[in-house]
């Protein structure tokens, strides 16, 4: 079983006064780094890692549009806590809250909430406390047991710099009730591929890969506005030949 890679970084962040006080529960999240995306880049500053739960110890992913596929999941806390290419956070959890999942399993996972807009690419996070959208996610840690006061890992597993870092492993698939975009046409363009799709309003991102597995990579997020204008987005070229999926929520 994986394990957290877990420091004791009581400064890492303020834990906040609540009608709970000392009562509340703060899991320490530490990764060794460089943490990567699913292509490989490292981790941007303020990307988001999220601590979550089940009842039956087995999360199933998140959806594009950042919600837990098994709806009995639950998000418990998130945040854009990535610093050069790892994480040092402390994620609290009310008293109340803890007693009322009790009975589950947390983890830890890193996301991929990148958002292109023009020639910038950043982390979008949270908007209005969830999570708007969601490329990717690939786990930290699993099985993390939580009881009372600080919750740590059982054991270290790397150490900073000796290549323990995490990555995002599973490209996030839009939720069965989102129509998705049909692809227009698809056109070489300065070294890769220039695909064209139809404009719904939301967000979307291309996975792509050499084969029909498209286990290549996913692009950050465009946010899209549902006019009557195309949408453009460019992708590296997959060798000679490739598969393209397009992703929207």
């Amino acid at each position: 079983m994986k394990k957290l890679v877990c420091a004791m970084l009581m400064a890492a962040a303020a834990i906040a006064a609540s009608a709970d006080g000392d009562n509340n529960i703060v899991v320490l999240v530490s990764t060794a780094g460089p943490d990567t995306y699913k292509g490989g880049e490292t981790v941007l500053d303020g990307e988001c890692y999220a601590l979550v739960w089940s009842s039956d110890g087995v999360f199933e992913g998140f959806t594009a549009g950042g919600e837990p596929i098994d709806k009995n999941d639950r998000i418990v806390n998130v945040g854009a806590v990535a610093k050069n290419g790892h994480c040092r956070a402390a994620f609290e959890i009310s008293a109340t809250l803890a007693d009322s999942l009790k009975n589950g399993i947390y983890a830890v996972y890193l996301l991929d909430t990148r958002v292109k807009d023009g020639e910038t690419v950043s982390p979008r996070g949270l908007v209005d406390g969830k999570l708007a959208v969601l490329n990717g996610y690939g786990e930290v840690s699993e099985g993390v047991t939580v009881s009372a006061g600080l919750a740590v890992a059982n054991e270290t597993q790397a150490k900073r710099g000796e290549g323990g870092g995490k990555q995002v492993a599973t490209v996030a698939e839009p939720a069965p009730d989102v129509q998705q975009p049909r692809i227009k046409k698809i056109v070489p363009e300065d070294g890769g591929m220039a695909i064209y799709v139809e404009n719904l309003k939301g967000y979307m991102r291309v996975k792509s890969g050499k084969d029909l597995s498209l286990s290549d990579g996913v692009t950050p997020a465009v946010q899209t506005g549902g006019s009557d204008d195309t949408v453009k987005i460019v992708v590296p070229k997959e060798g000679d030949s490739g598969f393209y999926k397009v992703i929207r929520n």
